[in-house]
């Protein structure tokens, strides 16, 4: 548990502390606005991801790309793809 939730980017930065993580060296992948929001502002490289059921052709992808999302994937194969050229 955190102090505070997301937006706020108390739960990735007790993950990389607990984790013993280097910020340069993770990617996290959302599929949120306040999620990639959280990320990005804990200093995190984020990835967004729109190939949930959840992400219906209404929701436009630029709520992650407007909140710090580095690239955004619409596939997971995709999203496979760019984390092994990272």
């Amino acid at each position: 548990m955190v102090e505070n939730p997301k937006p706020k980017p108390d739960i990735y930065l007790k993950v990389i502390n607990e984790n013993n993580l280097k910020l340069d060296e993770t990617i996290i992948i959302e599929d949120s606005g306040i999620g990639v929001k959280a990320g990005s502002s804990a200093g995190i490289t984020v990835f967004g991801i729109t190939a949930g059921k959840h992400w219906h052709s209404k929701r436009d992808k630029n709520e992650l790309y407007d909140n710090g999302a580095l690239n955004i994937f619409e596939t997971y194969e995709k999203l496979e793809n760019a984390l092994e050229d990272f």
